[in-house]
């Protein structure tokens, strides 16, 4: 999923120059780049995501020049996420727990959400990060929960269903697999013996072998009444592999991708750069939209900080005002297009002449 997604990029760009530059100037920053902007952390961002079902990315923002540096804290370092008093939906403060570094000093600390202008230090007796913020981003989950949820959880006891099935299958295949071939010998137990003599490894009991397993291909030995010798038939001795594909496209089912994508390629071919089926590529472009929707929150609060400090970037084309709640919010000059734009290339490479056609 992360490559049909960032496979082949994201553009991003500003129509006004100055707010570009700006905006240009924080997707360059090397840290920024090993954190969020680069293909790297694209990839990592996207995939932590899928599997945690939530990010949690940290803003750290220079008061006097604006500049933001962004990171992400580990979900499981984040204890409680305390809402707005009237709004479930809305996060206002973020409790974090960890140890520090190399010790066992258990710390704790919160952090205000990127839209909360509270500015108190206190809170509970714990102390308020004052350098740093959160965005918070979740899937999986409803509106009014606190965390999202695994995107990955309801395939999870799948996934291990389907890999017990082949591991027993497995186990199945080399047992019928122990013996290649059966002997009937009709010299009785002494000719069992005699035959399996002249079939017997050349180890011997000085090296601590005195009664080794039989090896794949080995030969069962068997008194008869007449000689024989003829292959181990193992046809239709075990459940077939293909009978644990019910298991593999309840996986599928939880990711939401047909079993191509599963290495079944006998169940379409047109799995392809110039094809998918509508469903699965329109899940592919709902998840860019998505990551459209983050970049966008993240650029909108570092030209925010541009505007707003007093060596910022952007205080000669815009400035911070109130609205009618009490929000600070930002002005442009007359004549300045602020749009961001962020575009991913198209998911599928189209055929210029069959679309004419």
């Amino acid at each position: 999923s992360t490559y049909y997604v960032f496979g082949r990029g994201v553009n991003i760009a500003a129509k006004d120059e100055t707010i570009n530059d700006c905006i240009q100037a924080f997707l360059d920053d090397p840290s920024n780049q090993r954190e969020f902007s680069g293909a790297q952390a694209r990839k990592e961002r996207d995939r932590e995501l899928t599997i945690d079902g939530n990010l949690f990315f940290v803003f750290f923002v220079q008061k006097d020049t604006g500049k933001v540096r962004i990171g992400t804290l580990p979900v499981d370092e984040i204890d409680t996420i305390i809402k707005a008093p009237n709004n479930r939906k809305r996060n206002m403060w973020y409790k974090r727990s960890w140890y520090a570094a190399g010790t066992t000093e258990r710390k704790e600390r919160y952090y205000r959400d990127h839209l909360n202008n509270d500015l108190r230090t206190n809170l509970d007796g714990i102390d308020v990060d004052q350098d740093a913020v959160i965005y918070h981003v979740k899937v999986g989950g409803f509106a009014d929960w606190a965390f999202g949820i695994s995107e990955t959880y309801a395939a999870q006891a799948w996934a291990q269903a389907y890999k017990q099935f082949l591991t027993n299958f497995a186990s199945v295949v080399a047992t019928l697999a122990m013996f290649a071939a059966r002997k009937r010998t009709s010299g009785g137990t002494a000719g069992v013996a005699a035959t399996r003599a002249k079939l017997a490894s050349t180890l011997s009991a000085t090296n601590g072998e005195t009664n080794a397993p039989r090896a794949p291909g080995s030969v069962s030995i068997e008194a008869s009444a007449a000689e024989a010798w003829d292959p181990i038939k193992t046809a239709n001795a075990t459940t077939p592999a293909t009978e644990g594909k019910p298991i593999k496209l309840m996986v599928a089912s939880a990711f939401g991708l047909p079993d191509t994508f599963f290495g079944d390629t006998d169940t379409g071919n047109l799995a392809t750069a110039q094809s998918l089926d509508r469903p699965t590529e329109f899940q592919f472009v709902d998840r860019q939209e998505l990551w459209i929707g983050i970049y966008q929150t993240i650029l909108n609060f570092v030209v925010f900080n541009a505007v707003i400090a007093p060596q910022g970037m952007l205080i000669d084309i815009a400035r911070p005002v109130e609205n009618s709640y009490e929000e600070t919010v930002i002005e442009y000059n007359e004549g300045i297009n602020s749009t961001i734009n962020v575009d991913f290339p198209s998911i599928l490479e189209r055929d210029t002449g069959s679309l004419i056609n």
